[in-house]
């Protein structure tokens, strides 16, 4: 198993598919991040112009209220509260976010899943179709030990790929908003949950992407369902709780906590990268969701793997 890990770990570091996807992940929140600035730079030129005209137009519409029947001070409250709600309307606070948040939640909005699947994929499904796996079978090195030590290295290449979105979300976040949001700072326990999670789901993540490298073994099959299901698969499961929904409201049952969706490891990732509205059930349930799946796409993946025939 050890000399296996190492030579796993050296294909890894010569993976120029590694350094490229990484590349392309670098980039990609480079421009999450400048699209959130320059939407904002944007909307706070607007909010600067807009309040401007309405100072000079408020006079008039004061007037315009008290010639309609209103006392003044009701005609100025009405013309304040126009005024707020236009500026809310294009209020920079919308798109503002800061260093904390965009910690929390660049793995999501980065879609550096994406890159994780090709990855996977590349590293996987083509040692299929290039003859290596063929080598390592017939070497006599155990299919099992094959597996788990390549399943090892993809884990820890898809936590590395998943983290540079993270961190550079965090220090661009923080240079350009601050660390702490305005609303205050989210609580270190908070975070730390929201992380783990994110991590274990990530996992179960990555293990699902190889297991279908592995049945597939067609790189570009593998490379278009990885990107299919984890893209589409949340439609079919949005599909499901509307099923449920209805099988509910037949029965006269009431509605419960726990939907269909909330189950799939797609969307239990999408819940765990906001810390509004965390709760701790939703975090256990969110890691039972990725514990369990990463069992059962390593055990797929694995009995795909040892019981076909490698041509």
């Amino acid at each position: 198993m050890k000399s296996l890990l190492k030579m796993e770990l050296f294909k890894w570091r010569k993976s120029k598919s590694f350094v490229v996807c990484s590349i392309i992940a670098v980039g990609l929140m480079i421009f999450v991040i400048g699209t959130f600035a320059a939407l904002g730079a944007v909307l706070k030129m607007a909010e600067e112009e807009m309040t401007a005209e309405f100072e000079a137009q408020k006079p008039e519409m004061i007037q315009e209220y008290v010639d309609s029947g209103m006392s003044r001070e009701e005609a100025e409250m009405t013309v304040e509260a126009e005024i707020a709600d236009a500026k809310m309307m294009l209020s920079v606070e919308l798109i503002q976010t800061d260093g904390q948040n965009l910690f929390i939640c660049s793995a999501y909005q980065s879609s550096v899943h994406i890159l994780i699947a090709i990855f996977v994929a590349l590293f996987t499904a083509a040692e299929f179709s290039s003859g290596t796996m063929k080598i390592m079978v017939a070497s006599g090195k155990g299919r099992t030990k094959i597996y788990f030590a390549k399943l090892l290295v993809v884990s820890l290449a898809a936590t590395i790929m998943m983290l540079i979105p993270m961190l550079i979300g965090l220090a661009g976040g923080s240079a350009i908003w601050g660390f702490y949001p305005e609303s205050g700072a989210i609580a270190a326990k908070t975070v730390t949950l929201l992380i783990l999670v994110q991590f274990v789901l990530n996992l179960a993540i990555t293990s699902m992407f190889m297991a279908i490298s592995v049945i597939f073994r067609s790189l570009g099959a593998a490379i278009a369902l990885n990107i299919a299901i984890f893209q589409f698969s949340s439609i079919i499961f949005a599909l499901a709780d509307a099923l449920y929904d209805y099988i509910l409201n037949v029965l006269e049952i009431e509605e419960t906590k726990v939907v269909p969706s909330s189950l799939w490891i797609i969307n239990a990732f999408m819940n765990s990268s906001t810390p509004v509205n965390f709760k701790m059930d939703v975090f256990t349930r969110n890691m039972i969701v990725g514990v369990v799946y990463f069992v059962i796409f390593t055990l797929i993946g694995l009995q795909a793997f040892r019981k076909r025939d490698i041509k």
